[in-house]
């Protein structure tokens, strides 16, 4: 356990499946025990409860919110309005309130917390359960060096945890938060064109996690620049240069370039929307 976390009492404030993947991966980590982590969640509380038996953690009611040193914010955006007149009355400034809440700025947030709350607002993604999260985070403005250090403490635990301006936080998003759902969308690609071209199905999913798996490791390792490593397995007349020019062909490149805008604008779209239902 981490010397910053001995004796803290967590709240999770939402029992969906970022939720649970926090709390995995808190647990995997040894970064906490499950005595330290209470889900809240009165909503749903037969659900959370069940969750929460499963994960190993506490559940508590509402009120439990009071106790905690960190506060985590992982119920749904469009529910902030609604979560701050349950919960409001048992935040406050002694806290760290940690928010994952995609498309939230800091300003909206803060407007609709008690006043001198110290937030730090986050984008982690589901790799948190296998402690692989790529978490991308800005701080608000009454977040102290030691605030920054608690939650490093927690979403370092969980992977890399890398600060971003606030301007720039739902760029990263799109690359970090829906990165993933990419990586799947490619592999779901992958799988149904091997599947089609006569492998049996059930190496087919090992073989494309593993590929995908090990390209990303020996980057890590090597730190080599993408394109010149494509371009090392680009031999001359052979297959992969080949299947590479035929989706370029098919615009391949310019998908993810305007698949990205999209996801960029979206989160615009999300900020006006949400700050108009964000004060409870």
């Amino acid at each position: 356990m981490s010397d910053i976390l001995k004796g803290k009492k967590l709240a999770i404030l939402g029992s969906g499946n970022m939720a649970q993947n926090i709390g995995k991966g808190l647990l995997k980590s040894k970064a906490m025990e499950g005595g330290q982590i209470a889900l809240i969640n009165p909503v749903c509380p037969d659900a959370a409860q069940k969750t929460a038996l499963e994960l190993g953690v506490l559940y508590q009611e509402a009120a439990g919110v009071k106790e905690a040193d960190i506060v985590i914010l992982a119920f749904k955006p469009q529910n902030f309005g609604e979560a701050m007149t349950m919960y409001r009355p048992y935040l406050h400034p002694g806290q760290l309130i940690i928010s994952i809440l995609a498309s939230l700025t800091i300003e909206t947030m803060e407007a609709a917390l008690p006043a001198g709350c110290r937030l730090i607002r986050t984008m982690p993604n589901l790799a948190l359960a296998v402690l692989e999260s790529a978490t991308l985070y800005s701080v608000g403005s009454f977040a102290t060096a030691g605030d920054e250090e608690l939650a490093t403490a927690v979403f370092g635990a969980m992977g890399q945890f890398i600060r971003i301006s606030e301007d720039k936080i739902d760029a990263a998003t799109a690359l970090a938060g829906c990165g993933p759902a990419y990586l799947f969308y490619l592999m779901e690609g992958m799988e149904e064109a091997a599947v089609k071209a006569g492998l049996a199905p059930e190496p087919v999913k090992a073989i494309t996690l593993h590929t995908i798996y090990g390209a990303a490791r020996l980057l890590l390792e090597t730190g080599e620049d993408f394109g010149q490593m494509r371009q090392k397995v680009c031999s001359p007349q052979g297959m992969t240069i080949a299947a590479i020019e035929n989706m370029g062909d098919n615009n391949f490149y310019a998908a993810i370039l305007s698949g990205f805008a999209a996801a960029c604008n979206r989160a615009e779209e999300l900020r006006h929307e949400l700050k108009a239902t964000a004060t409870p």
